[in-house]
Parts: C-alpha cells; structure tokens; sequence
C-alpha cells in the first residue's frame, strides 16, 4: 500500500468515527431531553404523589448514567482517531512519500473542535447532579 492509499484509508476512517461521534452526542441529548420533561412532568399536581417521588429519585441517576456512557463512547471515538493519526503519521516518517497530502489540520483547532463533544456530556452531568443534590437536600 503506497502513502496515498493509507492517508484515504486513514481520512475515512476518522469520517467514520466523526460520524460515530455525532450519533452518540445526537443520541444522548434526545434522552436527555426525553428525562428532563419527565423530570418536570413527574412534579405535575396530577401526577400521584409517590409514583411522582419515585420518578424524580430515578430519572436523574438514570441520566447521570446515560451521559457518563456518551462520554465514554465520544472519549472512545477520539481515542481511535489518534490511533488512526499516529498510524498514519509513523506510516509517513517510515515510507518518506513524496507526495504528501495535508495532515490533519491545525492541533489547536482539532482540541477546540472536541470541547463541544466532550463537554456536552459533562455539562448534562453536572445539571443533573445539581438536580440530584437539590432534591436531596429538599
């Protein structure tokens, strides 16, 4: 396999893990949103008063759980592209292409890029858990 094949097999692999990146930060937050209604709809004055308790004391725990998953899987995610980089970048140094096509763009960028799929799950955490707290001491 000559460089160019590698960096193309190299450049849709990491599509493929974007994408897989995407649908689980896409996933958690149509769960999350899903949670924080019933959270609020379990406070509702129709709802019966233990089943409303009993929704309110699982609900977060669950959501806690689901976000601390995206985490993982969007941790897992990037984990593999800088396995996909460092295969790529150790391909380069051993073969010494003449041709070389752009890398993978700027590393400041790339770390800038992945707050918001890192932070997400973390900020769902943290909303939650101040939820867990709050009604814990209620």
């Amino acid at each position: 396999m000559d460089y160019l094949e590698a960096h193309k097999r190299a450049s849709d692999q990491i599509t493929k893990e974007e994408g897989l990146i995407h649908n689980r930060i896409t996933w958690m937050l149509t769960f999350q949103g899903f949670l924080f209604a019933a959270i609020v709809l379990s406070a509702n004055s129709n709802v019966d008063h233990r089943l409303g308790a009993l929704l309110r004391g699982v609900i977060p725990w669950l959501a806690l759980a689901s976000a601390g998953l995206a985490f993982i899987g969007v941790r897992a995610g990037y984990i593999s592209i800088n396995t996909i980089k460092k295969f790529l970048l150790d391909y380069e140094v051993e073969h010494k292409p003449s041709v070389k096509p752009p890398a993978f763009g700027n590393p400041t960028a790339s770390t800038m890029g992945r707050m918001t799929s890192h932070g997400l799950p973390l900020l769902v955490i943290l909303a939650w858990s101040i939820l867990i707290v709050q009604g814990i001491a209620s």
